[in-house]
């Protein structure tokens, strides 16, 4: 099983980026725990755009997501 786990805080110490890493380390070992770091190099959302040029970051997004079979989002409140 393959498990994505996005961030939502851009914080180095971030208690949000701390969950992922606890998920990695107590991930029983057939799960894969696959962390996504580059949430704050993403473009704002504005989907007018996504027709014209898609980022290569969102398109690397959207491949994660697909190859997961759960994603895991911890956020601020």
């Amino acid at each position: 099983m393959k498990l994505l786990t996005i961030s939502g805080s851009l914080r180095a110490s971030s208690s949000n980026s701390s969950l992922q890493r606890a998920a990695a380390a107590l991930a029983q070992s057939a799960i894969e725990v696959v962390p996504y770091h580059s949430i704050g190099d993403l473009p704002h959302f504005n989907p007018d755009l996504d027709w014209d040029s898609v980022s290569p970051l969102v398109t690397d997004l959207r491949l994660a997501m697909l190859a997961a079979d759960a994603v895991v989002f911890s956020v601020p409140e």
